[in-house]
């Protein structure tokens, strides 16, 4: 795995172009590697090449059978404005996870993509199947808010507005 350190540095860079070409080249010799996978998966995403990212994110779900590859799928489909797809990936993949881990990140991927009510019912379930847990990944999102990125304040508003609805119910 000498490669990792390589496929994190083009990522970084923002090198897609190299990233998804070095990623292609590996994958010939070791087609089920889940690192490159998801490199590739993430760098195809980058490009545009939406319905190819979530076409190895499914491959990197039946390979692994983490439930986290199938949150994954959903980001393509927003990124195409394919909204209906995309909440109908999160919410059949979010059924039956309890992972708090999994549920923050379809909360996460719901609220970029516009979605309040799916991150609603995934950040509930988050932290009712994992409080401590819920919490521990809002201080690390949160943590770096100094970048103002516009997701993560637009998702530090979302979170806000639901917090007033728990409160409020």
């Amino acid at each position: 795995m000498a490669y990792l350190k390589k496929l994190e540095q083009l990522l970084k860079e923002k090198k897609h172009m190299e990233l998804k070409k070095f990623c292609k080249e590996k994958l010939q010799f070791n087609p089920e590697d889940t690192d490159l996978l998801f490199y590739y998966a993430v760098s195809l995403e980058m490009l545009g090449e939406y319905d190819a990212a979530k076409n190895t994110f499914e491959k990197l779900f039946r390979i692994t059978n983490d439930k986290i590859f199938r949150i994954c799928e959903a980001v393509p489909e927003f990124m195409k404005g394919n909204k209906e797809q995309a909440v109908s990936i999160l919410k059949y993949a979010t059924r039956k996870d309890s992972d708090p881990a999994h549920l923050f990140f379809a909360f996460r991927v719901a609220i970029e993509g516009g979605e309040r009510e799916i991150a609603s019912e995934a950040l509930k379930k988050a932290f009712a199947s994992g409080p401590k847990k819920t919490v521990s990944l809002l201080q690390k999102y949160f943590a770096g808010l100094h970048e103002k990125r516009p997701e993560r304040l637009l998702l530090f508003v979302a979170l806000l507005e639901l917090l007033k609805e728990a409160e409020h119910a």
